[in-house]
């Protein structure tokens, strides 16, 4: 992807991207925004807010603020840590108020019924708008480096004028086709996540001293009350189970750890290995 021109002040990063309630989105400007109830009220679907950046200063901008034709937005959907997912109608207020919108669905395509608040179908509409996938997080293979975008097919034209000749290499290529005609994986992926994730869900609640975050991803963003730096260590070292450690994320603190799904055993294993841990501590 070519560079998109736009200098650190133009360019908004959304951080954490929440759905459908007043929340709070932190940018990589100097104010957080407020995408409040003028968002949320035409969204129809059962998701939940989250205010997990309280130490950050909450300085309000109401939603006409927002419109910059000279800014970038960038958002993901479902945003990483904290698996929330945007509703598509949600996110299609935010369309006309920027010059360049660029969706990162990379692991959308995992999520049961997922494609519903893709963005795709908006690409003739809204010439601005690019959204990205990645191939790696769907079907495990983050050492080939396989994504794509799409968008509008002006925009594609004259990024296909000046892009590097190879952009993919031949077995990412070969794989990628092979992956791609397998009309069943993708299905079995949705499945696991539909029963693994609310069961891993329901079991970390049970849990002293941490809370799970509602999630509709592969993964789950953990908060204790306590600093859990230890008991990620302790995982890591007695357990030989890694967690994420979330202090990389801007405006988390050692407070915050991602768990990733697996399948029943292994979740059985990381429940019992939290509790072991906890105690040792």
């Amino acid at each position: 992807m070519a560079p998109l021109n736009y200098s650190p002040g133009r360019l908004v990063i959304v951080l954490l991207s929440i759905a459908c309630c007043p929340s709070l989105v932190l940018t990589t400007t100097a104010v957080p925004l407020i995408v409040g109830m003028a968002l949320g009220k035409h969204c129809r679907c059962n998701c939940n807010g989250l205010l997990l950046f309280r130490k950050h200063s909450q300085t309000a901008l109401t939603t006409p603020l927002l419109a910059d034709q000279g800014r970038a937005l960038w958002i993901t959907n479902p945003h990483n840590p904290s698996g929330q997912l945007w509703c598509r109608k949600s996110l299609e207020l935010l369309l006309p108020q920027f010059g360049l919108v660029i969706v990162d669905e990379a692991f959308l395509t995992l999520l049961p019924n997922g494609e519903q608040q893709s963005l795709v179908p908006l690409i003739d509409k809204y010439p601005n708008l690019v959204v990205v996938r990645s191939l790696t997080k769907l079907f495990a293979i983050a050492g080939l480096r396989l994504g794509y975008a799409i968008a509008h097919p002006d925009r594609l034209a004259s990024w296909a004028s000046w892009r590097d000749p190879w952009p993919v290499n031949g077995l990412a290529a070969a794989v990628g086709g092979a992956l791609l005609a397998d009309q069943n994986w993708a299905k079995r992926v949705q499945q696991w996540l539909a029963k693994e994730g609310p069961w891993l869900y329901q079991q970390l609640q049970q849990l002293d001293g941490i809370r799970p975050m509602p999630s509709a991803a592969n993964y789950l963003l953990i908060h204790g009350e306590q600093s859990l730096e230890p008991l990620r260590l302790a995982l890591e070292q007695q357990h030989h189970i890694l967690l994420r450690d979330c202090r990389s994320f801007i405006g988390l603190d050692d407070h915050y750890l991602r768990i990733a799904l697996s399948d029943r055993n292994g979740n059985r294993r990381l429940i019992k290995a939290l509790g072991a841990a906890a105690k040792s501590l």
